[in-house]
């Protein structure tokens, strides 16, 4: 296989975004398909983690993890068209932790490549043997050097919203350029990225967005159309090389 899939669950306390019954049915789902997976996993949920490893011998899990807020400033602010319960400093600390754990999983991967998958994404699946055959599929192509990356509407589709805007309009409202679900790329290609996201995070705090607006700052994705749903996977296959 060329291609090993990576997602991380994190809890959030007393959250009903983060039930880790439902997250860890999903992930399920996922391991299910057979291609490699690496998971990292919250502390909290070491037990279920070690019988999730006995059972599928697929899954690899480096090490149970907290998620890290140290860099986040007390006088952060948030975007102000968001969903209060959801949209928290803790989930947005999530979202961006997808391409640190991409860059460490390099380490562990034995393919050419990796993909993050979020962890939930088999809710958005309705049928969920189409999507692990095509998972499959994935992780059997041959891919190019690059940053895979399904979206809802491309650069210069969103370049016309900021022109109308001020500077700090794409912190306020999500723009869903990269949907974040779904990433496929070269191993070797995800610290640059990281240390690109962390430079564009930084430059912009104390304000706190959610991390598909700050890929949408970056310049190491290759962009293709999708929405919200099987479409992620499927249409990443044309890019394969066979």
């Amino acid at each position: 296989m060329t291609v090993t899939f990576v997602t991380a669950l994190y809890i959030i306390p007393n959250n009903e975004y983060r039930d880790p019954v439902f997250y860890l049915d999903k992930i399920e789902y996922l391991i299910q398909s057979g291609v490699p997976v690496i998971c990292y996993l919250d502390k909290t949920l070491e037990t279920q983690g070690e019988i999730l490893k006995k059972k599928y011998p697929n899954l690899t899990i480096p090490e149970y993890v907290a998620l890290d807020k140290s860099w986040v400033p007390n006088d952060v602010r948030l975007p102000g068209d968001r969903n209060k319960q959801k949209d928290t400093i803790d989930y947005f600390c999530i979202q961006l932790s997808k391409l640190k754990c991409l860059t460490d999983a390099s380490k562990y991967a034995t393919t050419t490549h990796t993909a993050w998958i979020d962890a939930g994404i088999f809710y958005m699946f309705n049928d969920k043997e189409k999507a692990k055959s095509i998972l499959n599929e994935i992780a059997n192509a041959s891919w190019p050097n690059k940053i895979l990356a399904p979206g809802g509407y491309n650069n210069e589709e969103i370049k016309k919203v900021w022109e109308i805007n001020n500077t700090y309009f794409f912190l306020d409202y999500i723009f869903w350029n990269y949907l974040g679900s779904f990433l496929l790329g070269d191993k070797t290609l995800w610290l640059a990225a990281y240390e690109q996201q962390t430079a564009v995070v930084t430059k912009h705090l104390p304000r706190l967005a959610w991390e598909v607006n700050y890929w949408s700052q970056m310049d190491v994705f290759t962009w293709y159309r999708a929405d919200h749903n099987i479409s992620m996977l499927e249409n990443v296959l044309q890019f394969r090389q066979f």
